[in-house]
């Protein structure tokens, strides 16, 4: 019986039911989970979000110079955090993986070799626009290969966190 068959929650056979898991935990894991939850509390009291609008230009333009938008943005966010932070950082982007049974998903690696390379780039004035440029589509091309690869789960990243 699919959930998607379903249209009366008393079809559905009790077993398939939520049903609260009851954990028994020790002393030191409560204290961790304390900790945690105090820490995580400060970090979002700590938390400082603000946004605004961009009209310098829209995809419209990034698409007519044949540039894959969401990498695009990728660059731009890596770009402006080196240039407050002075180093990179990976940021957090999903990709649902469809071929999975009610699908899930997975996180790409953000950062690699060619989006450093071309970051570092805009800080050479000697570069010419051409070079640039010529970095700019490598990193692209880079990153949605990443993605795609990501999206067929052929990527280690939750492995490795399990461990």
């Amino acid at each position: 019986l699919s959930c998607s068959s379903v249209n009366d929650l008393s079809q559905l056979d009790t077993n398939l039911r939520v049903r609260a898991l009851r954990w028994e935990l020790s002393e030191i894991s409560l204290k961790h989970i304390s900790s945690a939850k105090s820490t995580l509390s400060l970090w979002y009291r700590d938390y400082d979000h603000s946004s605004m609008d961009f009209t310098g230009f829209g995809k419209d333009l990034i698409k007519r110079y044949g540039v894959n938008t969401q990498g695009f943005v990728q660059l731009a966010i890596q770009l402006a955090y080196c240039r407050l932070h002075n180093q990179l950082t990976a940021s957090y982007q999903t990709v649902s993986l469809k071929s999975y049974r009610e699908g899930r998903l997975e996180h790409p690696i953000t950062v690699n070799e060619e989006i450093e390379t071309f970051v570092e780039s805009m800080t050479i004035r000697s570069l010419s626009d051409r070079e640039r440029w010529k970095l700019m589509s490598r990193a692209i091309h880079t990153y949605r290969q990443l993605l795609s690869v990501t999206s067929r789960d052929h990527v280690f990243v939750k492995h490795i966190q399990a461990l």
